[in-house]
């Protein structure tokens, strides 16, 4: 339904939405649970650069939503889907013209998941088909709130050379001065707030590759990158977290927690801020643990624990000849113990204190 106007299919209802040029914005809410076997959905925008995004929302109403085969697509859209009970995508392919990008490909597009309390991204074929569990391309924002609990899994497929497979989530943009001129500009944000989750496991490059993007966690909420890669090769994975450009916000008893991911990076990110109540931890990823090319700040209180890496369990690391610096503020924690190698790590060229 939209207003008192009912639909048989819901994307006739998107379609109807997203073509109504009197308003940007409409809610569609259904009406039962649904199953949609091959077709996906697909949210298009205006691709006139000057007009507004339409934003629509999909209110399930506490019924499920459930994608087999072919995922979402959406283009110069904001997709709120909320209230659902759950909502699963089985899928390694979106219905756009670029059906192996991912099984979710916002291009550009934020997408935003508001009280749904079991959201599933699965690839049922992760090693032969399809690309990864959710891109943002161009532009957008990521955001997963109020006690939403979102995870990613079996993104396997390791791409044509072996070593830039897919990523459960996926994020980037065009290099060019029109985009983010070299990763030089911000291109948009993950954030998990209010007592929400983001699990990504089982995936090929990263877990999370978040990249030139910001990611905050906030109020009770937790980012959990597990089981990524593969531990018998593990220079032919990223790892659980690759935010290489933008900044990690960790603030109101949240957590980032990154383990037995057999990668490179446990989590890389450029700079890092931990408040007083909340925590980053990396456990048993193969090579490094916690790794940054910025400023890191861990505020009193705040806990950074590293502990069974192969490698350094906390690195500032020389990237792209960057500079940075790590702050440990008065009763902040700062622990880390290896394996095999050292636990703390400052390149020679990298470090100014």
């Amino acid at each position: 339904m939209i207003g008192n106007t009912g639909y048989t299919k819901l994307q006739d209802a998107i379609d109807a939405a997203c073509k109504d040029t009197a308003s940007s914005d409409a809610t569609i809410t259904l009406q039962k649970d649904l199953e949609l076997n091959t077709d996906g959905l697909q949210f298009i925008g205006s691709d006139d650069p000057n007009a507004p995004w339409k934003k629509i929302t999909l209110n399930a109403d506490n019924h499920s939503l459930t994608l087999k085969n072919s995922g979402i697509y959406a283009t110069h859209c904001e997709v709120t889907i909320e209230n659902c009970r759950e909502l699963t995508v089985n899928a390694g392919t979106n219905p756009s013209d670029t059906p192996n990008i991912s099984a979710v490909f916002f291009c550009p597009g934020t997408l935003i998941l508001d009280e749904c309390k079991n959201v599933n991204i699965t690839n049922l074929t992760p090693n032969t088909s399809g690309g990864s569990g959710l891109c943002i391309y161009n532009g957008g924002d990521l955001y997963i709130k109020n006690n939403t609990h979102f995870t990613v899994s079996g993104f396997m497929n390791p791409g044509p050379d072996g070593e830039d497979g897919c990523s459960g989530i996926y994020i980037d943009s065009d290099t060019d001065v029109n985009h983010n001129n070299n990763y030089q500009k911000i291109m948009g944000q993950i954030v998990v707030s209010n007592n929400s989750t983001l699990t990504a496991t089982n995936c090929f490059h990263n877990g999370i590759t978040a990249n030139p993007v910001d990611v905050e966690v906030t109020i009770n909420s937790e980012i959990n990158v597990n089981r990524n890669g593969d531990a018998t090769d593990p220079y032919a994975h990223q790892g659980g977290i690759g935010c290489y450009y933008g900044t990690m916000t960790i603030s109101d008893n949240s957590r980032v927690i990154s383990e037995n991911n057999g990668s490179t990076f446990g989590i890389f990110v450029h700079n890092l801020d931990v408040d007083g109540t909340s925590k980053i931890e990396s456990r048993y990823d193969t090579i490094y643990g916690i790794a940054f090319n910025g400023n890191a700040v861990l505020q009193s209180g705040a806990k950074m624990t590293s502990v069974g890496h192969f490698g350094p369990g906390i690195a500032l690391y020389d990237f792209k000849g960057s500079k940075g610096s790590l702050t440990v503020q008065k009763d902040a924690v700062l622990s880390s113990s290896s394996n095999h190698n050292v636990c703390l790590l400052y390149t020679s060229d990298a470090a100014d204190d």
